[in-house]
């Protein structure tokens, strides 16, 4: 779109789309109703940080989502470095997130019906540590287009699990103060990845990077509790 139509123009067409949005949540979206917070308090938020899982998870989407932002930032370099043009490397980054899109209906349909969590973030992080070690190996549009779809659709997928994990491990309740952490988290390593791959040495080395880090989540999902 920005390559067609322009930058601004593309972004007018982004704000339609989200005030539509906005008007159909408006008029159709109802309160789900259970507990509440009444007030919002520091105090609770320090709270439920002494949950192991939310802390655990924080780390989790500091790494996770940090690495999803920073790679789509810096994709074209990225992709420009396995044979792909700066057009085609756009066109080949969305197998990524349409991977991701249906990794994150499946995976959680799944989950939900085997009533485990830690099983399947075990899993995701697994295969996309190996992915992305594949994807540094992978050249051409085709190779690296199917290795971004099956990466996407295990490591996207990833999110929604911790999400559901870190608000049932703190009740209803809480819901919303244990995913804001997650979000603050993964926020924040959006920043610091983002800056440490555009220092790295290669482009290339940001996905063995990311493969370790990966291997760290995994590390770390062994320590959460159902």
């Amino acid at each position: 779109m920005t390559v067609s139509i322009g930058f601004e123009s593309m972004l007018l067409i982004y704000g339609i789309f989200a005030f539509v949005v906005l008007v159909f949540f408006y008029l159709l979206g109802n309160e789900t109703g259970g507990e509440m917070e009444e007030e919002y308090r520091l105090r609770e938020y320090l709270e439920v940080l002494k949950n192991r899982n939310v802390v655990i998870l924080s780390v989790i989407a500091f790494i996770g989502v940090g690495i999803f932002t920073a790679y789509l930032t810096w994709v074209e370099p990225v992709l420009e470095e396995h044979g792909l043009t700066v057009e085609t490397a756009g066109l080949t980054a969305t197998a990524f997130l349409l991977g991701g899109i249906f990794g994150s209906i499946i995976i959680p349909a799944l989950s939900d019906r085997a009533g485990k969590r830690k099983p399947f973030l075990y899993l995701c992080f697994i295969i996309s540590a190996v992915l992305f070690y594949i994807h540094a190996i992978a050249f051409g549009m085709a190779m690296v287009a199917a290795v971004l779809f099956v990466l996407g659709f295990f490591f996207i997928s990833a999110l929604p699990l911790a999400l559901d994990l870190s608000a049932t491990s703190v009740g209803e309740q809480f819901a919303g103060t244990a995913n804001s952490s997650l979000w603050l988290f993964s926020q924040v390593g959006s920043v610091v990845l983002i800056v440490l791959f555009e220092s790295m040495a290669s482009w290339n080395s940001t996905l063995l990077l990311s493969a370790g880090l990966l291997a760290v989540s995994f590390l770390l999902a062994l320590q959460l509790k159902e």
